[in-house]
């Protein structure tokens, strides 16, 4: 996980696509808990064209970029003769996704419809990614309220207003945004 900041969200390292053979498939590497950029970085030092899709999320009242699917990272070589054997021992990656005796291909199309969603989410501003909005419902977590639901009445960067039905009269009451849940 790592902050949003001005820069791009890919490493400028990453070898181009017209220097890698589309002939090439992509296969898929699983990798250790939390240590997907840890194999990206190993993987392109060894010359492998890598792709590990993040997405932005809103946490803790600031923006992240996380994998989008965890654990899981995409790579081919950039040769068609490059081994691909050396990335079972590769710093960070756990094994390769195999089915049975086949190793696991992603088709070109489904990774170009991955970058495009990611690349959309990525746009976002922060307050379009919160799912906390006015008019939707919310629970309280983890206080001392824990439990009572309201009618989430203004959204701010760090604060909630909630309107809370509390012995019969509505009363508002401001919570940070962490501490709520949408209700369903």
């Amino acid at each position: 996980m790592s902050a949003i900041s001005g820069a791009s969200l890919h490493p400028p390292s990453l070898p181009s696509t017209t220097q890698c053979s589309r002939v090439t498939p992509w296969y898929v590497a699983y990798t250790r808990p939390r240590q997907e950029t840890i194999a990206e970085q190993n993987l392109l030092a060894q010359g492998f064209h890598v792709y590990l899709p993040l997405y932005k999320a809103y946490k803790k009242q600031q923006a992240v970029l996380e994998p989008m699917f965890p654990r899981y990272i995409f790579f081919r070589p950039c040769r068609p003769q490059q081994s691909i054997a050396t990335v079972k021992s590769t710093r960070g990656v756990t094994c390769l996704i195999m089915f049975g005796p086949e190793m696991a291909i992603m088709r070109e199309q489904t990774l170009d419809a991955i970058r495009s969603l990611e690349q959309q989410r990525n746009n976002l501003d922060p307050g379009e990614l919160s799912p906390l909005k006015p008019g939707r419902r919310a629970r309280i977590r983890d206080t001392a309220l824990g439990g009572l639901e309201g009618l989430i009445h203004s959204v701010s960067t760090k604060r909630v207003t909630l309107l809370l039905e509390i012995l019969g009269q509505e009363r508002f009451l401001t919570v940070y945004a962490d501490s709520l849940e949408l209700a369903d």
